[in-house]
């Protein structure tokens, strides 16, 4: 039997060494990568005005480049960039918060036949402790720990994601599309006896192709926004995050 290690334990023995020089880089003029339309390019763009801002439509590309000398420094969630350290004892993961985000569901604006009975379920998987089981066994416990949620066979719910932000939401080697999101779509599915059909979108695309009817919910590392409200209809958040900075030591 696999033996499980909490994520959290192992960083706590390496955050000893972690934090001390990324302090005193100056990031002023600093290559700094994020996703594109992220809250990440956003905190750049309002905070680091004079950094040079470099975009991408996954993470993935972006840690890339910052191991390959490319970049200075890489803006994330803080979850992501936690398992990027365990990975790779080469990073160090900035202290500082440098955002409050909500996680939530994505619908279009007005679609309150879908967005009501998702609040409605993310409610009740709240109260259950469904919610918080699926959090324990995907995000603070590897190797993760999946459950087999027998699928609907009603009208076909089309969900996009870009599956790029492990553990939250990632694709395995398989092809198979895992992770706190998916599981979570699953159960919604399950719930609303409808049969889920992922779509795979870069990330800048995923709200654009909501609008145009490509999808019709959008279940994965998404952020509400003032400006996103505007045009997008956000469930009420189920996880909490924060973006922080990403160097090489």
């Amino acid at each position: 039997m696999k033996k499980r290690v909490l994520w959290w334990l192992a960083l706590a023995l390496c955050f000893g060494a972690l934090h001390t020089s990324l302090a005193e880089k100056d990031l002023t003029h600093a290559r700094i990568g994020a996703m594109v339309n992220s809250v990440g390019e956003i905190y750049i763009g309002q905070n680091l005005p004079e950094a040079s801002f470099v975009g991408y439509a996954s993470i993935l590309d972006a840690m890339a480049d910052l191991d390959a000398g490319k970049l200075d420094a890489v803006v994330t969630a803080d979850l992501m960039a936690n398992r990027y350290v365990l990975e790779d004892p080469s990073l160090e993961v900035g202290q500082e918060k440098l955002t409050q985000d909500l996680v939530s569901i994505a619908v279009d604006l007005g679609n309150n036949a879908l967005l009501d009975p998702i609040n409605d379920l993310i409610k009740q998987y709240e109260e259950d402790g469904t919610m918080a089981d699926m959090m324990t066994r995907w995000l603070d416990t590897i190797p993760a720990v999946p459950v087999e949620i027998p699928l609907a066979d009603g009208p076909v719910l089309r969900v996009g994601l870009a599956a790029t932000q492990k553990p939250f939401s990632y694709m395995e080697e398989d092809g198979s599309i895992v992770g706190l999101a998916p599981e979570l779509a699953y159960r919604i599915g399950q719930s609303l006896n409808r049969k889920i059909e992922f779509t795979l979108i870069d990330f800048p695309d995923l709200l654009p192709a909501l609008k145009t009817g490509e999808i019709d919910v959008v279940v994965d590392w998404m952020f509400y926004t003032e400006e996103r409200a505007k045009t997008i209809a956000f469930s009420t958040p189920y996880y909490r995050s924060s973006q922080v900075f990403v160097m090489k030591k």
